[in-house]
């Protein structure tokens, strides 16, 4: 039963890490779509809707830091309360759930800029390297939460393996 539940944590660790790098290689790939498709013509009356998606592409980010951020929290917590005093193990499974979903839905926010920006080029931004600044907003979200949120969220996956174990 242990080696079972035991490869529970690296499991999830090698799926996010897969899910991370199938993000940023649809970053890639949009690219390249850019490239090929081109630029349309500049259109003076898609200026508002770049503006608003900029807005929108700035909301999503401050917003998915806040929500991996409060999300962890509260699974810590729920983990120290759960080495103090111990809760059911179905609580585990669940948390191992949490902290991935929270992990995958940071992280199509962080594409979906990218995927904003590609719109952007495609009506004919009049703004100049539209795609490319939607571009690199999103890759280095996504960077920045493999660098700084990954970390935080497997330390998390290793306290329930071992929260797990001690049961």
């Amino acid at each position: 039963m242990e080696a079972q539940t035991g490869g529970t944590a690296a499991q999830r660790k090698q799926v996010m890490n897969i899910i991370w790098g199938a993000m940023v290689m649809a970053v890639a790939i949009y690219w390249y779509v850019h490239l090929i498709a081109g630029r349309k013509e500049p259109n003076s009356s898609v200026g508002l809707m770049i503006t608003i998606l900029a807005v929108i592409s700035v909301g999503e980010c401050i917003g998915s830091w806040i929500f991996n951020r409060i999300t962890l929290a509260d699974v810590s917590q729920k983990i120290s309360r759960a080495q103090l005093g111990g809760s059911p193990s179905h609580a585990d499974d669940s948390l191992e759930q949490r902290l991935q979903s929270t992990a995958v839905i940071c992280l199509a926010m962080f594409e979906a800029v990218v995927v904003y920006g590609l719109v952007g080029s495609f009506v004919g931004s009049p703004y100049p390297n539209t795609f490319e600044g939607f571009a690199v907003v999103g890759l280095l979200n996504l960077v920045m939460y493999r660098i700084k949120a990954y970390p935080t969220i497997f330390g998390l996956l290793e306290q329930l393996e071992t929260l797990r174990r001690v049961k």
